[in-house]
């Protein structure tokens, strides 16, 4: 991960000095269209070695995303709470355009206690919420727009899984993250900083088809048999699956160490549901920047040295076995388990202590 490293180096000694753009939100030092590409990523996956990133939170967020859900409950339930401070913000949009005074914001999504029968409708009662709005939503959010887009629902995750099985090669296989039609302060949270996100199928040569099926036992029937034939025979991958996506808005410090590994894990599980090898992550910058409060964590990480070893991932086989996006996210959650899991598929994993540094959420998104 030398190549974050040396961004963050650029945008600390050339960016330019950004006044807050948000209500709450401190300055940056930011650079536009900048390009972080990473191959290889079923040998080596981008995980960030000069800090821990927690790879259970990103795992959980990634099933909360592709669940098509947009509410906080089921991220709070396992202690993954970093969009509860934009939750609260939708609370009180929503609350602004109802002409309503919303309740103290330490009370707000305070614990799980919130969220039982109970307790919730005795703090929340339905008469004082803002109308159509469930405590802890946060509106037309990632799990909507990837799953259920716009007035006509469009899954666009099985799209594309389905694009991927039938025409490899097509140049369609996108995901827009941002849908113009419904981004008012009362339609989402937090404006999307994830745009969209590509894949794209590159064929695997016949020498590493070759190798991959010198590894397995092949019966006496097979003998005169081509390779073609052989490698159908045995479901042997004919493509590398890349990624790339684009990001309108990066906070470099926090949020994009998250989303590489997050896309990187994206297209490894996708990779296996279609069965191709994951091959690149390619991750484009609209306006990349360090935030204000985060200098100094930056200059805590560029004084180590990365790990020589590469961090590498091993999914669960049913991955491989699931037809449908929805099995994928079945099995997602019943793998996590409370009290908060560790990611056992982590290979390699040689990490640094964490560096902590505050999370700004804003209040006018």
């Amino acid at each position: 991960m030398k190549q974050y490293l040396d961004l963050a180096k650029q945008i600390i000694s050339s960016g330019t000095h950004k006044p807050s753009g948000r209500e709450g939100m401190p300055s940056t030092k930011s650079l536009f269209g900048r390009q972080l590409r990473f191959e290889n990523i079923n040998e080596s996956f981008p995980l960030l070695t000069t800090k821990s990133v927690n790879m259970d939170m990103i795992f959980i967020e990634l099933a909360w995303f592709l669940n098509g859900d947009t509410n906080v409950e089921f991220l709070v339930k396992n202690n993954v709470n970093i969009w509860n401070g934009d939750a609260y913000n939708f609370y009180e949009n929503m609350c602004s355009a109802e002409d309503m005074i919303p309740k103290p914001k330490r009370e707000f999504i305070k614990d799980l206690k919130l969220f039982s029968k109970e307790i919730g409708v005795e703090k929340y009662p339905q008469s004082e919420l803002p109308t159509d709005y469930v405590l802890g939503d946060l509106g037309n959010q990632y799990g909507k727009t990837w799953r259920h887009f716009g007035d006509i629902e469009l899954d666009q995750i099985t799209k594309v899984i389905e694009g991927l099985r039938k025409n490899p090669l097509s140049r369609r296989h996108i995901v827009s993250s941002i849908d113009p039609s419904n981004d008012t302060p009362q339609d989402l949270a937090l404006y999307w900083c994830h745009s969209m996100f590509q894949f794209n199928c590159r064929p695997i040569n016949s020498k590493v088809r070759q190798e991959m099926l010198d590894v397995l036992e092949l019966k006496s029937t097979d003998l005169g048999k081509s390779l073609d034939e052989l490698c159908d025979i045995y479901n042997i991958p004919k493509y590398y699956l890349d990624c790339q996506m684009y990001q309108r808005s990066a906070d470099y410090f926090l949020g994009v160490p998250f989303n590489i590994a997050s896309y990187a894990l994206l297209t490894h599980i996708i990779s296996k549901m279609v069965n191709m090898i994951p091959g690149d992550y390619i991750h484009t910058f609209g306006d990349v920047h360090i935030y204000e409060n985060h200098h100094d964590a930056i200059r805590t990480q560029l004084s180590r040295t990365p790990s020589e070893i590469k961090p590498q991932i091993e999914l669960d086989e049913i991955y491989g076995k699931c037809e449908t996006i929805n099995e994928v996210v079945s099995h997602m959650i019943n793998t996590i388990n409370l009290p908060f899991p560790n990611y056992s598929d982590m290979i390699n994993y040689h990490n640094q202590p964490p560096i902590k540094a505050p999370l700004s959420t804003g209040s006018n998104k």
